[in-house]
């Protein structure tokens, strides 16, 4: 968790998140709630993941991000990553849910959403590739969630932002 009088360090993504909520609430544009919604998340996890990088490795939050972040583009269950951890699965999505907030699958499929945008900022890579290096069971489920989270389909979203 954060703590009172926790400071941002100077290299923390943080402040860019805020900036563009800030910047597409000021716009006073059209903007879905899922959209606004996934910038909110967004947030939330960058703070999580700062927390969880200030607090050490003995966190059970930590070591499971930590296992989602290099499996993310697998097919992992929580069943994996109970595992990983050495818990039940129920245990383990209990405990994560309460340090963090967010149910562990859930967890994973904005990792994987972020990592998607990333490719879809940083490369040419078609869609279909982009949702099969991203762990995303195919193309046509990957547009869909990307689209209900986002607002946008991927296609519409590199061309449009970027």
């Amino acid at each position: 968790m954060i703590k009172r009088g926790c400071i941002i360090s100077p290299d923390s993504v943080i402040p860019a998140h805020i900036c563009e909520l800030f910047e597409l609430i000021k716009a006073r544009e059209a903007i879905s709630i899922s959209r606004l919604s996934s910038r909110i998340y967004t947030l939330i996890t960058g703070l999580f993941e700062e927390t969880m990088d200030s607090e050490g490795e003995n966190s059970l939050s930590f070591a499971a991000v930590r296992y989602m972040k290099a499996h993310y583009s697998e097919k992992i269950t929580v069943e994996h990553m109970a595992k990983a951890v050495s818990l039940s699965p129920s245990q383990f999505s209990r405990q994560f849910k309460r340090q963090t907030g967010v149910p562990p699958y859930e967890y994973l499929l904005f990792l994987r959403l972020s990592k998607a945008k990333e490719l879809l900022k940083t490369t040419e890579l078609p869609v279909h590739e982009i949702a099969c290096q991203c762990g995303f069971g195919g193309e046509s489920s990957f547009i869909s969630f990307f689209k209900k989270q986002e607002g946008i389909p991927p296609l519409k979203f590199r061309t449009v932002l970027f």
